[in-house]
């Protein structure tokens, strides 16, 4: 016996296969240089890949004997053993390389150094499907056949049934690991594991009809043969799916004796397409299935034959969105983008209408030009791809045909299906595009009057009328993993490895025109129509200006305010919670220019920018109270400003020459790009920032020091915009915070800045838009306690801290800190909240504001346990000149 040999470490035995044989084989002289061994877990292309051999080794001549003969299938179960023994050994006499089929384990085989072994893998769907097929068409001897042998070996005396139904079968087989018949899963990972050994090479049935000239060739280097010195189109014209089909009798195993009819062995071959013979679930549930036993590289190269990834981005793929307009698509890509680049993957965005702008300008809508257009974005994602990236698309494109093209061209390929009801779409109708339609203003509306073909067999299927976005999001990110496309279960990119989080949108906007540019911005400005601002407007622009609402480059227009108002979603899908909008009187706006330019005066008159008008509408103000401030009273300062406020919004990009507010506290740091910069020098990568508008006291001091805990800084940020009228002003408030923070913070470890930004008092959603504007300030944590943002009793205690849940991590980019009530305990003589002490109300002293803002009006003190004497002496010296 061979010292090079490794003898089966198991036996299979099933009503197809036994394994016992090898032994026999291994007796009667086993391998000799030379052999060739071609397995695999039935219907994936063995038949194919004997082929192939068969004819490398006879360079492209026919043999009078069939393939079968020539090429034993030696483990079947009723095959005959003694005459395949035999032929194999008349075959080494001879001196002829031999070639032997197996449909078993790879430890239930002998490996021998002086063999090649050749393992075919398939997508395991159409593998189930197949194998089907090729049971169903068993004649009835040979199910009598097996069904002995299955009764023998099983102890089971219960016949083979073979449902008629192919997806009752696929259940049934992938339920049974294999219906009692090479368990799929058991005989890929033994081969799997055996990919990296000189002797064996894996092949794919997807790569062999892709690329057979290719995939022949590759095959040939591997047995030793130069594919130069061979008859190279004879051999792959001899092995095309057409020429092998029309000749059944040569090709099938047994010459197709044990088939009702020999010609079924092909019946659908590359053809097959899985997705337009399974459902969703089942298709999913398989996917779960084969990364559950064979982990995601090995399950990725079983569905497509693509070597395993190093990497989340050592491979590029396309995430291709489809349904009807309103359905979700930019806002589940710009979800996915989010989620994609949190675990490390470049991502390039192709959404629709950004497309047709800036790629496909000058097309129509007829089905040429939609073609045309998918056809340049396909183009563009193919490149992403290519090059190690992600690129996702979020176009209608209503036609299968040319998203299947697509498919077919890119290779590495996601197609995701937004199903929605177009009653829903109608409800949502974002643009007002159905109402149009429908009343004849727009010709061929996709759905409407020009159809749209909804994918057979996506990849994903997402309902988006009734699953929320991140449901919808969970079930995409599991089928890349599934596909092998994503590492399986990757977690948080910590901000530490990755620096500070990158702004909202991906880049950190500047609006400010400098050097000549300003000049002739302003020397233009003189000849525009003007608009003065209020102190709200204009410290929006400032912010507009700054970068601080990235990825805003200015005004809302219609399209984003309603989806931000509806969905707290930009047009583009991304996160963002309140309207940024510009209010004027119907008179003003009537003067304007739609599509000119704007000069923006300052509260003081200067002139700081200019507005390239691109929008003007009326809004519904009534919706927008009830969805921004959860009230249409006018008792909500928010709702106030709302109704005192013009008629008629104007929306497009600005642009500064000028800040629009004097700062009030130049010594402070106001723009995102100098707390970035600050936090990159002091090395910081987790940045927590607290959000106030009101001193500081024990409280707030309690829950920014447990936060520092955890933190590499703090970055204390209060608001120094319009605030309510009875709220302290900034000016005091910041003395409190200068001498809170050099008495009782560790100076290095906290940066105090200011955040020119007027309150809204919305609430949940200005917490939000709080959590978004800090992470463009480089932060990557940000504090929600209670009530956050809000005023009287409009909201709930902590609706701010569950509004959170609705948006994935992701796609917010910043991870909220949420901290209940603090107080002063008398038990553990610290503050604490309800978390960390026992105890109850008897053993804890709170005070309101209104109830601190009482004691300081009647010349008192708050108790030293609520609030610092340095702060409490300056909060009662301005009440006392107040």
């Amino acid at each position: 016996m061979s010292a090079d040999l490794i003898m089966p470490a198991r036996v299979v035995r099933d009503y197809l296969s036994s394994s016992l044989v090898w032994r026999d084989f291994i007796a009667r002289g086993g391998f000799v240089d030379g052999d060739i061994v071609v397995a695999d877990p039935f219907k994936a292309g063995t038949t194919w890949t004997q082929r192939i051999v068969q004819q490398l080794l006879d360079d492209g001549e026919e043999r009078e004997q069939a393939l079968a003969d020539a090429s034993p299938w030696l483990d079947s179960s009723w095959g005959d053993h003694e005459r395949m023994l035999a032929t194999l050994e008349e075959q080494a006499r001879r001196g002829v390389r031999r070639v032997i089929k197996s449909h078993v384990p790879a430890d239930a085989l002998p490996m021998d150094a002086r063999a090649r072994y050749l393992f075919v893998g398939r997508n395991g769907k159409e593998i189930g499907l197949s194998f089907h097929d090729y049971l169903e068409h068993f004649s009835a001897d040979t199910m009598a056949t097996i069904n002995r042998i299955h009764t023998a070996w099983s102890g089971s005396a219960s016949p083979l049934v073979i449902p008629h139904d192919a997806r009752e079968f696929f259940d049934r087989w992938l339920e049974t690991e294999g219906l009692g018949c090479c368990d799929l899963f058991d005989v890929v990972r033994s081969w799997w594991q055996q990919r990296s050994a000189p002797n064996v090479l894996l092949v794919h049935y997807a790569a062999l009809k892709d690329d057979l000239g290719g995939q022949i060739a590759r095959i040939a280097r591997f047995l030793g043969l130069d594919p130069a010195a061979l008859r190279m189109d004879t051999i792959v014209e001899h092995c095309s799916y057409g020429y092998m089909s029309r000749r059944p009798e040569r090709m099938v195993p047994f010459g197709g004796r044990h088939m009702s009819d020999p010609s079924a062995f092909f019946q659908k071959g590359p053809r097959r397409d899985f997705r337009a013979e399974l459902t969703a679930a089942q298709i999913a549930r398989f996917d779960r299935a084969a990364v559950n036993a064979l982990g995601g590289e090995c399950a990725r190269w079983l569905e497509t034959g693509r070597a395993p990834l190093e990497s989340a981005t050592s491979a590029g793929f396309v995430v291709w969105f489809t349904g009807l307009s309103g359905s979700g698509k930019s806002t589940l890509a710009s979800m996915l983008a989010a989620e994609l680049t949190r675990r490390g993957v470049h991502v390039e965005s192709l959404d629709g209408d950004v497309v047709r702008t800036y790629l496909s300008k000058g097309l129509g809508f007829s089905r040429e030009d939609r073609d045309t257009n998918i056809r340049r974005i396909g183009f563009v994602a193919k490149l992403v791809a290519r090059s190690g990236g992600c690129a996702i698309t979020a176009a209608i494109s209503p036609y299968r045909e040319i998203r299947d093209e697509q498919r077919r061209t890119i290779g590495r390929f996601c197609e995701v299906y937004c199903d929605c009801s177009l009653d829903v779409l109608k409800r949502r109708d974002v643009k007002g595009l159905y109402a149009r339609a429908a009343r004849g203003e727009i010709k061929g509306f996709t759905g409407i009057d020009d159809p749209y073909e909804a994918p057979i067999a996506p990849e994903v299927v997402v309902h988006t009328d009734r699953e929320s976005p991140p449901e919808s999001l969970a079930a995409i990110v599991a089928k890349l993993e599934a596909l092998g496309y994503l590492p399986r279960g990757a977690g948080p990119i910590a901000p530490n490895r990755r620096g500070l989080p990158s702004p909202h949108g991906g880049e950190l906007v500047d609006r400010f025109v400098r050097g000549e540019a300003r000049e002739r911005l302003l020397e233009r400005a003189t000849r525009l129509p003007r608009l003065r601002l209020d102190d709200r407007a204009a410290s929006d622009l400032e912010l507009l200006g700054t970068g601080a609402y990235s990825p805003l480059r200015g005004f809302m227009t219609r399209h984003d305010y309603l989806r931000v108002v509806r969905e707290r979603r930009l047009e583009s899908g991304l996160v963002w919670s309140i309207p940024i909008t510009l209010a004027v009187s119907v008179e003003r706006a009537e003067a304007l220019t739609f599509g000119g330019e704007v000069a923006l005066e300052s509260p003081d008159g200067r002139v700081v920018g200019v507005l390239e008008l691109a929008d003007r509408w009326i809004p519904d103000k009534e919706l927008e109270a009830r969805e921004v401030y959860r009230t249409t009273e006018e008792a909500h300062p928010g709702v106030a400003y709302l109704r005192a406020s013009g008629d008629v919004y104007l929306g497009g990009e600005v642009w500064l020459v000028d800040r629009p507010l004097v700062p009030r506290f130049p010594d402070y740091p106001a723009d995102p790009a100098a707390t970035r910069a600050i936090f990159e020098s002091r090395g910081w990568r987790r940045v927590v920032a607290f959000q106030t508008r009101n001193p500081l006291h024990r409280a707030h001091e309690y829950i920014t020091k447990c936060a520092l805990e955890i933190m590499d800084g703090l970055l204390l940020h209060p608001i120094v915009g319009a605030t309510k009228s009875d709220d302290v002003p900034p000016e005091v408030r910041m003395r409190c915070y200068e001498v809170l923070l050099e008495r009782y913070y560790p100076a290095e470890r906290v940066v105090l800045a200011v955040n020119p930004a007027a309150m809204r008092y919305a609430g949940p959603r200005e917490a939000i838009f709080h959590a978004l504007v800090r992470k463009n300030y480089g932060c990557s944590h940000f504090i929600v306690g209670r009530d956050h943002a809000g005023v009287g009793r409009y909201y709930g205690r902590y609706d701010a801290q569950r509004a959170f849940d609705d948006f994935s991590p992701g796609e917010l980019g910043i991870e909220p800190l949420a901290f209940d009530d603090a107080f002063w305990s008398t038990v553990v003589g610290g503050m604490a909240t309800d978390k960390t002490a026992p105890g109850d109300a008897s053993t804890r002293l709170v005070l309101s504001g209104t109830e601190v803002r009482a004691l300081l009006r009647d010349g008192k003190l708050p108790p030293p346990e609520l609030s610092r004497p340095e702060v409490a002496a300056i909060l009662l010296e301005a009440t006392r000149r107040r």
